[in-house]
């Protein structure tokens, strides 16, 4: 059963009255992340049936009726492309097409909250409604409407502009193609409160993306499939995820499953150890491998056949092991990182060195590498100390370790005590752009007075 009691056999998807043909993968009109086939209409379905049935809720959702080949079936869907350099003249446009009758279908809102913008310009060809949620965490955007009337259960309503409340199921728009090409109502979901400068400037602001077009990663972290606001999709889409890479280490199948790109799907993290016969300074090659929600291989790092280049290098000696310990934002910036710790075995008072590797839909390329040392003053601030620093600075405390406890990111903390001696603490910690700060002590240093 479908959203307002809507069954599947009765929705746009399971419709016989045309003939589909199958899509090539990656088209300009369909995201490859499923298989999609289309109708001699030109309306889009993809072949997994769950999906689909997703699809059908959102577009009943959205204009009170079943789909159907005239009204509200899918004609785009560029959740991929639609913030790829390959498409240009999409960029900055991943949401979903539904074709509408031009100044004829109406619009209800898919959710309750408020009005961010409300921008229509017929002579200029822009029209852009964006719809807050009442928690803040994510906007919809309802593109290329001819008329944005607020109607409540059929009856005039407040007029739509910044800051009116919205209900859901709200008429807020008379479809058209004001802005576009042909009429149709494009439908996009935004997160809020991650890169208030890249947001602003995909909502049609100036700032960063203006300037020098937003790159996949931008986008990517502030995207997400406007099906999460039906039943069987993310009701609120979630910010980048902290995960811990322990199991990885420790269990058969290594393992996990993420959301490598903050958009709702699940890619999933395999690791498996290589015996290097080439090398005799490395004893085992660790290799992780990214995959899709298809299970096709999206990404590997560096075997022992390819061991070069800027991707990570996971590797056990004698003198260090370097394991993935989290994946996470790590720099704030709205995008996951691979945060990988080198732990040296050789030296007792050897600090743990760490990389951060970014993560840009199709690999991992480093941002960081070097130790995470706390400020001089001890005020519980850690920054990173760049390898390509000169000089290299000296801390007397520095994260050893980090581990996930539940929702806490908890750090073991490595200092010198008042006698120069090793003393372990644990604290929990969040990271900034800058490093990680203390939230709160677990188990306190011992060690020097601040100077």
């Amino acid at each position: 059963m479908l959203a307002g009691g809507l069954t599947a056999a009765t929705a746009i998807g399971a419709q016989n009255v045309s003939r589909w043909t199958p899509v090539p993968p990656g088209g300009p009109d369909s995201s490859p992340d499923y298989s999609w086939e289309k109708s001699e209409s030109g309306c889009l379905r993809p072949t997994d049936k769950t999906y689909r049935a997703r699809l059908d809720a959102l577009g009943t959702l959205l204009f009170g009726t079943a789909p159907s080949e005239t009204t509200g079936c899918v004609t785009g869907v560029y959740l991929e492309n639609g913030y790829s350099a390959l498409v240009p003249e999409m960029t900055n446009h991943a949401g979903i097409d539904f074709r509408v009758v031009d100044g004829e279908t109406r619009v209800y809102s898919p959710i309750s909250g408020k009005v961010v913008l409300a921008s229509l310009n017929a002579t200029a060809g822009a029209s852009t409604l964006t719809i807050g949620s009442d928690d803040g965490t994510y906007n919809v955007l309802l593109l290329h409407c001819v008329s944005h009337e607020h109607r409540r259960n059929g009856l005039p309503a407040a007029a739509l502009k910044e800051g009116v409340a919205v209900q859901k199921g709200d008429q807020v728009c008379v479809a058209g193609g004001i802005g576009a090409t042909a009429a149709h109502l494009h439908v996009e979901m935004k997160r809020t409160g991650q890169d208030a400068r890249r947001l602003k400037a995909m909502f049609g602001g100036k700032g960063a993306c203006r300037k020098s077009p937003c790159t996949l990663a931008d986008i990517r972290a502030n995207t997400a499939d406007p099906t999460a606001l039906v039943s069987g999709g993310r009701q609120t889409p979630a910010p980048c995820p902290t995960v811990s890479l322990e199991s990885l280490h420790s269990e058969r199948p290594k393992s996990v499953s993420v959301d490598l790109d903050c958009d709702g799907r699940l890619e999933q993290l395999s690791y498996r150890d290589v015996l290097n016969q080439n090398d005799p300074y490395f004893l085992v090659i660790e290799q992780l491998t990214v995959s899709d929600s298809r299970g096709r291989t999206v990404w590997r790092s560096p075997g022992a056949e390819d061991y070069s280049g800027p991707a990570p290098h996971l590797t056990s000696t004698e003198h260090h092991s370097t394991k993935p310990r989290l994946i996470a934002d790590v720099d704030d910036d709205g995008k996951t990182e691979l945060l990988v710790a080198k732990y040296q075995t050789f030296e007792e008072n050897g600090e743990t060195s760490w990389e951060a590797y970014s993560w840009n839909g199709r690999g991992f390329v480093r941002t960081r590498n070097g130790s995470l040392g706390e400020l001089p003053d001890q005020s519980g601030k850690f920054v990173w100390a760049e390898y390509s620093d000169q000089p290299l600075p000296r801390f007397t405390s520095w994260i050893e370790d980090l581990a996930v406890n539940g929702t806490n990111l908890v750090a073991t903390i490595r200092a010198n005590d008042s006698r120069g001696r090793i003393t372990l603490g644990e604290a929990i910690v969040s990271f900034n752009q800058n490093g990680m700060q203390v939230v709160r002590w677990l188990k306190p240093l011992k060690r020097k007075s601040a100077p």
